[in-house]
């Protein structure tokens, strides 16, 4: 089985960049994505600002850590998502690979259905790509 970070080549990390870009171009309520480990290591991101990568990539992780703890309090099973939601608008989190999350800031308003259906349809590109 290939994991993720055997798969992350500069090519395969261009091409990522290049799905989440044109997600973004063809949802414009969707602001940022961000790709990160389960340390909050970033691995792609759609800003050019390293400092608010490495931010968001940590706060996800953080963020993921703590569902997981109420995941094995409560004796739930496989992770799907998180999503924060806010008045004018949102944060998704949704697993890439095991051990990697999706990071996505959105705007309202933005249905959820296509919302899910842009970040699974960019995550499936993903993983095609890198042989996952």
């Amino acid at each position: 089985m290939l994991f993720l970070n055997q798969a992350l080549t500069n090519e395969n990390l261009k091409k990522i960049i290049e799905f989440i870009n044109f997600t973004i171009k063809q949802n414009p309520k969707i602001i940022t994505i961000a790709i990160c480990d389960d340390e909050g290591l970033p691995i792609v991101a759609s800003i050019n600002d390293p400092e608010k990568t490495v931010l968001l990539s940590a706060i996800t992780a953080a963020i993921k850590s703590v569902a997981s703890q109420y995941a094995r309090y409560f004796t739930m099973t496989e992770f799907d998502r998180i999503i924060i939601d806010y008045k004018d608008s949102g944060i998704l989190i949704k697993e890439v690979a095991p051990g990697y999350y999706l990071f996505a800031y959105f705007k309202k308003p933005l249905p959820l259905g296509l919302l899910l259906r842009d970040v699974t349809h960019l995550i499936t590109k993903i993983r095609v790509a890198i042989g996952l």
